[in-house]
């Protein structure tokens, strides 16, 4: 799931990334929520890098619910950012 959630992130552009994290910025009401961490992260790697991934975040339940979470986001974002 990691793996193609990097793709995704690295397929948006500027624009779609800004509006996402304006978005979830506006509707959370925790400062730094662990998917927006998880999204930095994984827009910051030039190439995917499961190791390093594991390494900042672990293996948890929370960390792939909050991968699936983002993952979920991502895609309403960009159907709102298209509308």
């Amino acid at each position: 799931m990691s793996k193609y959630l990097w793709e995704l992130v690295k397929k948006m552009n500027s624009s779609e990334k800004a509006f996402f994290k304006k978005q979830n910025k506006l509707n959370s009401k925790i400062e730094h929520p662990l998917y927006l961490k998880i999204f930095d992260t994984l827009n910051k790697q030039v190439t995917y890098n499961e190791k390093e991934f594991i390494k900042k975040f672990g293996n948890s339940n929370l960390v792939i619910r909050m991968k699936n979470y983002l993952y979920e986001s991502l895609l309403n974002s960009l159907a709102n950012y298209s509308s």
